[in-house]
């Protein structure tokens, strides 16, 4: 099943579960908030010297908001590789003429009359 190894593969390296799923480009929007988040992090840190001063409260809220969005970007990413494994794998089994993968596959007994 796909499912599982897109979400750990997105939760490693962003964007490469949904590579693994087919679709890479669905991880660039999460990929893109991850990195915004980043960016505000580092540019707090670096206009206000955090590392070396005692830390100015703009700073810290800048900090912590930018942690917060790096955050959601990658819980976005994680959930959208596991839609997109899902999708991919519905894909799959509809073009193998099964019923959706959410639907357990088994030998169902079939009676003629």
């Amino acid at each position: 099943m796909v499912v599982p190894i897109a979400v750990g593969l997105e939760y490693f390296v962003p964007t490469l579960g949904h590579a693994y799923a087919g679709d890479w480009v669905r991880g660039l929007p999460p990929l893109a908030v991850t990195l915004a988040g980043g960016a505000i992090v580092g540019v707090a840190l670096i206009e206000c010297r955090c590392l070396f001063d005692s830390p100015r409260p703009t700073a810290v809220v800048a900090v912590g908001t930018g942690l917060l969005i790096g955050l959601a970007g990658r819980v976005w990413g994680l959930y959208s590789a596991y839609r997109t494994a899902e999708d991919h794998n519905n894909a799959l089994a509809s073009r193998l003429s099964f019923g959706p993968a959410h639907e357990t596959l088994g030998l169902r007994l079939v009676v003629q009359l």
